[in-house]
């Protein structure tokens, strides 16, 4: 009897305890984005300005994926008639050579309207954060999880909708047109790890050393 109560008194001091006492919410952060009127906005103005460049990207990729969709079927066929993987890899090389092609095509073709979205992405991400921490405050909460994090949660604990509002509050309109030298956030990312994973190289060997799509246009999938 008195283990149990010892146990007792151990489990209520321990939910007692401030690590074990944190208001957790879920925020899905691009649900967040989603929700921007600042978004809507300037992917309606990016449609506008760009519909030329739009209808054409849609026009090709429509084209290059009848393309691969034929190549792939040819492949299928092969490979239920028995074909060998002799006869079958040349042709396999091949649609995968294509289908890399036509992404990079397809990338070409999108990057008038594809860097303006991308552009004005950023220009609302910038301000998630302080508008998370603003709702965290209102709501009292002081853990913030993604919903992939989170196992089981009551539909209350999801605050997305209330961040969405508390930053469409923040930043009503933003712009399409980019700087000269602006560079988007995954490219200055890519180039700071390039950079980070080459000092060392350089060092050993004694050397010195001196960046979304507007939903008009569809992105190049393959089946």
């Amino acid at each position: 009897m008195k283990k149990l109560f010892a146990g007792a008194a151990l489990v209520a001091a321990a939910t007692a305890s401030p690590v074990l006492a944190q208001t957790a919410a879920i925020v899905d952060l691009q649900g967040v984005l989603m929700q921007s009127s600042a978004l809507k906005q300037a992917q309606t103005q990016i449609q506008a300005t760009y519909r030329t460049q739009i209808d054409a990207y849609n026009n090709r990729r429509t084209a290059l994926e009848n393309e691969l969709s034929q190549a792939r079927d040819e492949l299928v066929k092969m490979q239920k008639s028995g074909a060998s993987m002799t006869v079958m890899q040349p042709k396999i090389n091949a649609f995968q050579s294509k289908q890399q092609s036509a992404q990079r095509e397809l990338m070409t073709l999108g990057m008038p309207f594809i860097r303006p979205n991308t552009y004005a992405e950023e220009q609302i991400t910038d301000h998630i954060e302080e508008a998370m921490r603003a709702v965290m405050t209102t709501r009292k909460v002081n853990l913030v999880l993604n919903p992939q994090a989170a196992i089981i949660a009551d539909p209350s604990a999801d605050m997305t909708s209330d961040v969405a509002a508390e930053l469409n509050r923040r930043v009503t309109n933003v712009s399409i047109t980019p700087a000269a030298n602006w560079v988007p956030a995954s490219e200055r990312q890519n180039q700071s790890d390039a950079g980070a994973g080459a000092a060392p190289a350089a060092r050993a060997s004694g050397a010195s050393t001196n960046a979304s799509v507007p939903p008009a246009a569809r992105r190049p999938t393959s089946r």
